[in-house]
């Protein structure tokens, strides 16, 4: 019998609390010759970008003892970590610098001989000051100071901004030091025209709280008005790495590449922003057959163009998209000089709106490429053989997943927020025919423990298995089109819990029992791999047993390459789930990196028994 990767998991065992016999053998006096050597354990850094994903290039991390004479030093490897193995039990100082990236600096403590200590570290890109000490969350603010914000924000959106001003400068005598209430006076600035006065509220606000995501896309829409085009990629790229999902913020931020001529980026941003829409904002569609020109991409341009002619023939943009069209044919094979530059959009003051989740998927539907036709047998066919396939690769695999718990008001303001980092342990097996089981552990510690609402997300990792041989047929569905997802073609799929069919995916599970719960949605599904890319789930009811009133669910897959097997899977990058449960609103955020394979290879020889 042969074991791959048994040191990871014991690892795991030993970090839940779970004896393992090689351990305790160890302990016993006498038992072990290795013991009377001197007592060393390993430390494994690893390292990431503060949205959570592995850093893209490489890192130098120093280790020094906090006591003694020990300095190490080594370059993270493709996996964005770095092991040094033997070093003596102890207190230990890590620091990481990597290019773009300010320095940091962690602690990590040796306390098991043999064992391995894991840290992550998150690097932030070079730019926005911030102070030595990051709060973990936001500060949550006090009742009558958040009576009197919420008074300001409502005569903000209202537009009197005599009276937002009164109740503002209330809210900041009782909170001097709250980010929020320096942001929203950064709106009233903006709304006064007052730039200057603005930028200095927002950095306030994101000088006390560097993760303050509407900040830093205020700011970075500002300094994209204000020309300075290299600050606002700065700032708009924090923004997302901290968790924007709006579509302003890609926006600005695909102009902002596009005069710095960095068009691909550009592209990309716009694509996504067209995605955020639904495809309702045609100025970035007319946006990406620029870029395309730009790239020297005639033909993909010209295709752009047209099909924008087609969707918006009567669009005060069109007139524009004409002469560019005319452009187009004109240059033939030769280099485009004139793409044009398009304006700067207006600066994008994100005010909070009563709507603290993205709109159920019917509420309205993305766009398509016209006059392309979708097989959804095909679509399927090829989707169902991935996924089954994935599932015999996958068998058990670990990860490293971050949780961020918030509980927001009706505006998507923070009351509470906790964030956890947790070694991962997932496992799918087969219970019996036409059913899967998926075994889920995290550690350090109960899960159920860490955050106050005692409201956990499990099964994230396998929503793709709707999509699997066993369960595909347990919803109704149908092909819209070809799409787009991250700028690439996807067959966009609606799917629909079937009324006879028991739901098997998603359940809640309380004090009171176990409640299945019915699901609608929509999956967009890589054109050219027929891998599932990105997955959105809504309630198709509501379960008033429970309380549940709403719960939105959005999973972006990402490829991730496992050397040992030869074998790249597509795993979940990053998962949101906004629900209202019991009148209370909840954002759940789920990061997950630094994937590793768990393997048990089986091999018996039966032989005949030895004659007596």
């Amino acid at each position: 019998m042969r074991f791959a990767h048994i040191t990871r998991l014991l690892i795991l065992l030993l970090a839940a609390g779970i004896a393992a016999p090689e351990a305790a053998a160890q302990a016993r006096p006498g038992g072990d010759p290795d013991a009377l050597r001197p007592p060393v354990g390993h430390v494994t850094i690893r390292v990431r970008q503060s949205s959570g994903g592995p850093l893209p290039g490489y890192a130098v991390v120093r280790l020094s003892s906090l006591v003694g004479a020990v300095f190490l030093t080594g370059s993270t490897t493709e996996n964005a970590q770095v092991t040094f193995r033997g070093v003596p039990l102890g207190g230990y100082r890590v620091e990481i610098s990597s290019p773009g990236y300010a320095t940091a600096e962690a602690d990590v403590e040796v306390v098991l001989r043999d064992t391995t200590a894991y840290v992550i570290v998150e690097l932030r890109p070079e730019g926005i000051s911030q102070p030595v000490n990051t709060p973990a969350g936001p500060p949550i603010l006090a009742p009558r100071a958040r009576k009197e914000m919420e008074k300001g924000l409502e005569f903000l959106r209202a537009d009197n901004l005599k009276d937002a001003r009164a109740h503002l400068d209330r809210a900041l005598k009782l909170a001097p030091g709250h980010p929020d209430v320096y942001y929203l006076l950064g709106i009233l600035a903006l709304k006064q025209q007052e730039m200057a006065q603005a930028r200095t509220h927002l950095e306030k606000a994101i000088q006390i709280y560097p993760k303050h995501v509407q900040a830093l896309s205020t700011l970075g829409s500002l300094l994209l008005h204000l020309k300075d085009h290299a600050a606002a990629v700065r700032t708009l790229e924090l923004a997302l790495a901290e968790g924007s999902r709006s579509w302003e913020t890609h926006w600005a931020l695909a102009t902002a590449f596009f005069h710095q001529q960095q068009f691909e980026k550009a592209r990309v941003h716009a694509e996504r922003a067209l995605e955020l829409t639904q495809g309702k904002l045609p100025a970035a569609d007319l946006f990406v057959a620029r870029t395309l020109a730009a790239e020297q991409k005639r033909d993909e341009a010209l295709r752009r163009v047209r099909n924008f002619l087609l969707r918006y023939s009567d669009h005060p943009l069109a007139a524009e998209a004409r002469q560019f069209e005319n452009s187009l044919r004109e240059a033939g094979g030769e280099v485009l000089a004139g793409a044009g530059v398009p304006s700067t959009p207006g600066v994008s003051a994100e005010l909070p709106v009563r709507g603290w989740t993205p709109p159920d998927v019917d509420d309205s539907t993305p766009p398509v490429e016209p006059d392309v036709a979708c097989s959804l047998p095909d679509v399927l066919a090829e989707t169902s053989s991935r996924v089954a396939r994935m599932v015999e690769n996958l068998q058990q695999f670990t990860a490293s997943e971050k949780i961020e718990h918030t509980e927001v008001d009706p505006y998507g303001l923070p009351r509470q927020w906790q964030s956890r980092t947790f070694d991962y342990v997932v496992g799918i097996r087969e219970i019996r025919p036409g059913m899967l089981g998926v075994d889920e552990m995290r550690s350090p510690g109960s899960q159920f423990d860490s955050f106050p609402s005692r409201l956990v997300s499990n099964g994230l990792a396998a929503m793709a298995l709707l999509f699997h041989p066993y369960y595909v047929d347990d919803f109704e569905m149908r092909c819209e089109g070809l799409g787009r997802h991250m700028g690439e073609p996807a067959w966009q799929i609606y799917l629909r819990q079937r009324a006879d069919r028991t739901p098997r995916i998603r359940t809640y599970r309380t004090n009171a029992g176990r409640f299945p719960i019915r699901l609608k949605g929509r999956a967009w599904i890589s054109a050219t791999t027929y891998e599932v890319v990105r997955l959105e789930t809504s309630l198709l009811e509501t379960v008033k047993e429970i309380g549940l009133e709403r719960e939105h669910l959005v999973v972006d897959y990402a490829p991730v390459d496992f050397a040992e097997r030869k074998t790249r899977l597509w795993l979940p990058a990053r998962s949101e789930m906004y629900v209202l449960f019991r009148g209370k609103r909840y954002q759940h955020r789920h990061l997950f990196s630094d994937y590793l394979l768990f393997s048990v290879e089986v091999g018996q020889k039966i032989r005949a028994p030895k004659e007596p």
